[in-house]
């Protein structure tokens, strides 16, 4: 009962923490006025740092708000950085002292730091600096103070978008779905 009773006082708090980790990326691209699927690069991986707030209620539902600074490794060694805020809906199995496992779902945005789309023909530049995209994963919380976490991200818009190219008909888009495997040290 002592266990249970100091676990669900520490549930209360407004938290804050360290995250690290690594996110792994499928770009899909998308040409044509029609939104014709082009195929996608090959896997890549970034990784994100930053920092993170939390809030769990008693009953374990709570929420996460994230920023973090994150690195995409496009072509070829070719990166692209960005912030991303995660929003998350968050519950937590608090009754479990040592070990708490947790879901979460929500929202997260990216946008980059610098122009991503140069079209050469007609020197334009025109980009959707933001993507959004939907979160949903899961992890565990250790002694109440390290977390691990894995989150998929699926895109609900596109990254960015070129309403003509100069060279195919029709527009070019980018999206990608992202794995975010991320360690979380909450003081």
């Amino acid at each position: 009962m002592a266990l249970t009773g100091i676990v669900a006082t520490q549930a209360q708090e407004l938290r804050f923490g360290v995250t690290a980790g690594a996110r792994l990326d499928n770009f899909s691209y998308f040409r044509g006025n029609s939104g014709h699927h082009e195929g996608g690069s090959d896997d890549v991986v970034g990784y994100v740092i930053g920092g993170k707030m939390e809030y769990i209620s008693t009953s374990g539902l709570g929420c996460e708000l994230g920023l973090l600074f994150s690195s995409r490794n496009y072509e070829d060694g070719d990166d692209e950085l960005g912030m991303e805020l995660p929003l998350n809906v968050k519950y937590t199995i608090v009754q479990m002292p040592v070990v708490q496992p947790f879901l979460l779902a929500g929202v997260s945005f990216y946008t980059a730091f610098d122009d991503i789309y140069y079209d050469y023909y007609t020197d334009d530049i025109d980009t959707h600096r933001l993507e959004t995209s939907i979160n949903l994963g899961g992890g565990i919380t250790v002694m109440d103070h390290l977390q691990l976490g894995i989150t998929y991200q699926i895109p609900i818009s596109d990254f960015y978008y070129c309403p003509y190219d100069g060279y195919y008909d029709g527009g070019y888009a980018q999206r990608s779905n992202n794995w975010l495997l991320t360690a979380t040290f909450l003081f």
